[in-house]
C-alpha cells in the first residue's frame, strides 16, 4: 500500500526561524509525497535549534529538525547564484507542489511562482509568511510569540489567582504548527481543484489570518456581545472570571482535570454522588435539594470543593478510568514521558519509531495523527542530513558528473 500522495512531488523553501513551511511539508511527506527540502550551504536555521543528540550542537543531530523533516530529501544550494537558480527552475519543473516559506519570498532569486509557471504552468504553489502577500503589514517580520501576542491569545492566556498578572504565551509553536496545517489543507484543496480542471494556482497562507480566526471564544464573545473574555487557570477564557475551577490534585500528587460538564446532567451528576456516597465523601450531596438544576447552579464552588476533596483521596490513574467508567469527562495531565508510554496511543500508532543508521537504534516519534485505510500515514525515513540528496537529484535531472564538479567550483552546491 502507498500514501494518497505518492505520485506527488513537493519543493520546500523555509528559511527563517518561524518555519512556517516545515509542519506543512512533514504533513505531505507523511501522506506519501516525495518532498525536497532545498536548503542554503549552511543549513536551514531549525538544524541549529537544541536540544540536539547527546546535547552536541550539530546541524545533522537536532532533535527539532528531526521532528519536522522525516520523510523529506535535503538539496545544499545557494539558490541566488545563476546555477542554483537554475537546478531550483528545473527541480521545480518536476514537481506538483512549492511551499515557499522564506523570509522575502522566491521572486526576488528569479525563481519564484510567475518564474516557476512558466516552466510549470499547473504548479501549485504555496506561499507562507507570517502577514501575507498584501497589505500594510505584508513587510513585517515576526516569530510564533508575536503572532500568537497579534492574534489574541495570548492576551487570554495565563492564570487567574490574580488578573493583574502578565498574561502568558503559549508554547509548542503554536503559530508554526496552525499555520503549517493550513498551508497543507490549501496545497491538497489546489490539488483536488487541479484534478478536476488541470489548473493550478497561488495560494497565499497568513500566519496571522491563521491565528486570529483560531481564536476560540474571544472573537465571537466580543463580536455578538460586545464582552471581552478573561484568562482562567487550565480553563477556557470566558467573560465570567469565576467560573468553577476544573483542576484538582490528586493523592499521588498529579493533577486532574476535573469537568464540571456532569452538573447540568440528570444521569451524570447522580452517578457522581453515588460514586463519592460509596466512599463515604458525599457529604451533603446526597440530599434531594440537589436534584435542582438551580441548586447545583448556586452551589457550584461546594460541589467542586466536595469533589476536590474527594480526589485529594485518591490517585489519579484510578479516578481517570472509573470515572470514564461512570461517563464523567475527567482526566489526569499527562507529561511527555508519560504520553511516550501510554499504551492507547502506542496501540494506534500515534507513536512510531524509525531506526537511525548512525545511532544503531531506533528513536521515538510522533506517529499517525489519522487512520487511512487503503492509503496509510507512514514514517518511511528519519530526517535527512544536510545536502544528502543533492547529487542524487542533479543526477535525475540529467546532469552530468562535468555539471556537477562545475556547480562545487563556482560556489553554488
Amino acid at each position: 500500500m502507498v500514501g494518497p500522495l505518492n505520485d506527488i512531488r513537493v519543493l520546500e523553501f523555509d528559511d527563517t526561524p518561524s518555519a512556517l513551511a516545515s509542519l506543512a511539508g512533514k504533513l505531505l511527506a507523511d501522506l506519501g509525497a516525495d518532498v525536497i527540502k532545498i536548503e542554503p550551504p549552511q543549513g536551514d536555521p531549525m538544524r541549529r535549534v537544541g536540544p540536539f543528540v547527546a546535547d552536541t550542537p550539530n546541524p545533522d543531530k537536532s532533535l527539532t529538525f528531526w521532528h519536522y523533516h522525516t520523510n523529506k530529501r535535503s538539496v545544499a544550494a545557494v539558490r541566488e547564484l545563476p546555477g542554483g537558480r537554475q537546478f531550483v527552475l528545473d527541480l521545480a519543473a518536476t514537481v506538483g507542489i512549492v511551499l515557499d516559506g522564506t523570509k522575502d519570498g522566491l521572486d526576488q532569486t528569479g525563481a519564484g511562482y510567475e518564474a516557476i509557471k512558466q516552466r510549470n504552468p499547473e504548479v501549485i504553489y504555496i506561499r507562507l509568511s507570517p502577514f501575507g502577500s498584501s497589505g500594510p503589514w505584508q513587510h513585517y517580520e515576526a516569530s510564533d510569540a508575536v503572532l500568537l501576542a497579534l492574534s489574541g491569545i495570548t492576551a487570554v492566556t495565563g492564570y487567574d489567582i490574580d488578573l493583574e498578572l502578565d498574561p502568558v504565551a503559549p508554547t509548542g509553536g503554536q503559530a508554526r504548527h496552525l499555520t503549517g496545517i493550513y498551508g497543507a489543507l490549501a496545497a491538497l484543496g489546489a490539488l483536488a481543484y487541479r484534478d478536476q480542471t488541470g489548473h493550478g494556482q497561488f495560494a497565499d497562507v497568513a500566519a496571522h489570518d491563521v491565528i486570529t480566526v483560531s481564536s476560540e471564544l474571544s472573537l465571537p464573545y466580543w463580536e455578538f456581545r460586545r464582552e471581552a473574555v478573561h484568562r482562567q487557570t487550565s480553563r477556557h477564557a470566558r467573560p465570567d472570571p469565576h467560573t468553577p475551577k476544573q483542576t484538582v490534585r490528586c493523592r499521588d500528587g498529579k493533577y486532574l482535570v476535573a469537568l464540571t460538564l456532569y452538573l447540568f446532567d440528570a444521569v451524570r451528576f447522580p452517578a457522581l454522588v453515588q460514586w463519592l456516597d460509596a466512599a463515604g465523601m458525599a457529604e451533603d450531596l446526597t440530599s434531594e435539594e440537589y436534584a435542582d438544576n438551580q441548586v447545583r447552579h448556586d452551589r457550584v464552588d461546594h460541589i467542586v470543593e466536595v469533589v476536590g476533596r474527594f480526589c485529594a483521596a485518591h490517585d489519579s490513574d484510578y479516578l481517570f478510568h472509573e470515572a470514564q467508567r461512570r461517563r464523567l469527562p475527567w482526566s489526569p495531565l499527562y507529561s511527555p514521558a508519560e504520553l511516550l508510554d501510554n499504551p492507547h496511543l502506542r496501540a494506534r500508532g500515534a507513536i512510531a519509531e524509525i531506526h537511525h543508521e548512525d545511532l544503531g537504534r531506533p528513536v521515538r516519534y510522533p506517529g499517525a495523527p489519522y487512520i487511512l485505510s487503503a492509503t496509510p500515514w507512514t514514517l518511511r525515513s528519519p530526517a535527512p542530513g544536510l545536502g544528502q540528496h543533492t547529487t542524487e537529484l542533479l543526477e535525475e535531472l540529467g546532469y552530468t558528473p562535468e555539471d556537477i564538479t562545475r556547480l562545487h567550483e563556482e560556489g553554488t552546491l
